[in-house]
């Protein structure tokens, strides 16, 4: 029943370069204080919380099945979607932010051509 190998190879490089990607999203947040890169940052530390649940949970080292709720289990079933979510809001964040500039500057240059039409 032990782990074969190539389990054992997805296991480590899922933990590496995790480890790698939250590190950097820690430091990235500690530089930043934009909304959209906040969330995308909380997206990759809870992706890695997934992960090391995961690993946890291979060992037998936990089992959090008593956290049901219709027989949902609540702990991995957040860990799975609370990424997709952190992500999904901060690319929202980050498109709705672009549109407002563009109609910013699209305002600006109608206003900008309706006063060059006035003066000839």
């Amino acid at each position: 029943m032990g782990i074969e190998i190539g389990e054992m190879v997805m296991i480590l490089s899922r933990l590496f370069f995790g480890a790698i990607a939250a590190f950097l999203a820690i430091v990235l947040w500690s530089q930043t204080r934009d909304s959209a890169w906040v969330f995308i940052v909380m997206g990759v530390i809870v992706q890695y919380g997934e992960i090391m649940y995961n690993t946890l949970q291979i060992f037998g080292i936990i089992n959090w099945e008593g956290y049901l709720k219709y027989d949902i289990p609540l702990i991995p079933l957040a860990l799975a979607n609370f990424p997709t979510i952190f992500f999904t809001t901060g690319f929202v964040i980050m498109i709705l932010r672009s549109r407002v500039r563009y109609n910013i500057y699209a305002s600006k240059l109608k206003r900008e051509e309706k006063s060059k039409e006035d003066k000839n």
